[in-house]
């Protein structure tokens, strides 16, 4: 759950996760009687994590039978996460823009991803120019387009992991 509230707070915040990484994987080579239970609630839990933040890539670090510190370790870690030779460990596997605007009829519609948020978590309010999303005890100002600066939040929907802000006009 720890990871989900960080994953949202970057969503909210316009940063993209483009990875997850999983450590302390049980090794298959590992046949012990004594970490059976241990394997099968591990995979449980790790296929909820592939479920969970998919489109993420999600790699999995195993578990070393030492503690990960110092230089060849860390060196030892990273062959383990990153074990082709051609794949970069700085290169950005996914992107994606953190809200978009689009027109929608006679207003505008605001988009931002909001994964593993529930609707009453969400309130929506617009403070100057910004719009003002909440989620929980977590707040993001979207500062908006010139054009869109004088619109108020008509209407507002949470679905699939998306918010959608209806803007228009203030009429009386």
């Amino acid at each position: 759950r720890e990871t989900q509230r960080a994953f949202v707070y970057f969503a909210l915040h316009g940063m993209t996760v483009d990875g997850i990484i999983v450590n302390r994987v049980l090794p298959e080579a590992v046949h012990d009687k004594y970490f059976r239970d241990w394997q099968r609630s591990q995979q449980k839990t790790l296929d909820q994590i592939e479920e969970y933040f998919a489109p993420v890539p999600v790699t999995r670090a195993p578990l070393f039978s030492h503690e990960v510190v110092g230089a060849e370790r860390l060196a030892e870690l990273a062959r383990a996460l990153y074990q082709s030779p051609d794949r970069d460990p700085s290169a950005r596997s996914r992107t994606e823009a953190p809200f978009r605007f689009e027109k929608n009829g006679a207003g505008y519609r605001v988009s931002l991803r909001l994964p593993f948020t529930a609707p009453e978590e969400v309130s929506v309010f617009k403070k100057g120019e910004n719009l003002v999303v909440e989620v929980g005890a977590l707040r993001r100002h979207v500062g908006l387009p010139t054009t869109l600066a004088a619109l108020q939040p008509r209407k507002a929907k949470l679905e699939g992991g998306v918010l959608t802000v209806e803007l228009m006009e203030n009429r009386p």
